[in-house]
């Protein structure tokens, strides 16, 4: 009996030592998993807020005067205006003419802020407060791009002053001003008289279809990436 009552000891014994090992095991696995766990959930997570969405990337970005942009709905433009990482907004001047022949002169100016506007922000997929402002190019922007006072700007004023940049007068295109009824319009060279037909400012005839470039003042969102 006394042998009996020994092996049950020494079997209750060796359950009571396996019982601990597990609990032991079952502890350091726990803690040790949970560790690595709380490891890897942080590198997630210092990776997630050290990394910076694409859209935003390209909203910060600096644009120059002259730089050349290309929207996300494939038109060409060139900035107008100096936009540090700091503003938003972007000012640009299309390198293309909209008018397809169907817009009139006199009707330019409504198309191009609203008509225009709305087919953008269409295409772009763009809210109202995304595009800021949608027109034709003024002699103030002249003014400003060339270093030419406004009140000095006279039909056939030369631009090529090695100040104002060519994308200005590289295409013709209309202005929002009239002399005499007729559109004064930014003019690109006459390549084989070149000489007495440079890059200038020139007048249009009021009837019929014009050349238009429009200015827009867009979220830099939308401009695609490099």
């Amino acid at each position: 009996m006394k042998g009996y009552d020994k092996h049950n000891q020494d079997l209750i014994m060796i359950i009571g030592i396996l019982v601990l090992i597990i609990i032991g095991l079952g502890i350091y696995i726990f803690y040790d998993k949970g560790w690595i766990f709380s490891s890897n959930r942080n590198d997630v997570n210092e990776i997630e807020e050290n990394t910076v969405p694409i859209e935003e990337e390209q909203q910060n970005l600096s644009y120059k005067i002259g730089d050349v942009v290309i929207l996300k709905n494939s038109t060409s433009w060139n900035v107008m205006e100096e936009s540090p990482e700091s503003n938003d907004f972007v000012t640009l001047l299309s390198s293309e003419n909209i008018n397809d022949g169907t817009i009139a002169v006199n009707n330019a100016e409504n198309y191009v802020t609203t008509t225009y506007k709305n087919k953008l922000q269409t295409e772009l997929n763009a809210s109202n407060s995304d595009i800021l402002e949608s027109r034709l190019l003024t002699l103030e922007d002249v003014g400003i791009l060339s270093g030419i006072a406004t009140t000095s700007l006279q039909i056939g004023t030369t631009l090529e002053n090695n100040i104002t940049p060519q994308f200005l007068y590289k295409q013709d295109t209309i202005t929002n001003f009239f002399n005499k009824n007729n559109p004064v319009m930014v003019c690109s060279p006459i390549v084989e008289y070149r000489k007495i037909n440079s890059g200038r400012l020139c007048l249009g005839i009021q009837t019929g279809s014009l050349p238009i470039r429009p200015v827009i003042k867009i979220s830099k969102k939308y401009i695609q990436s490099i």
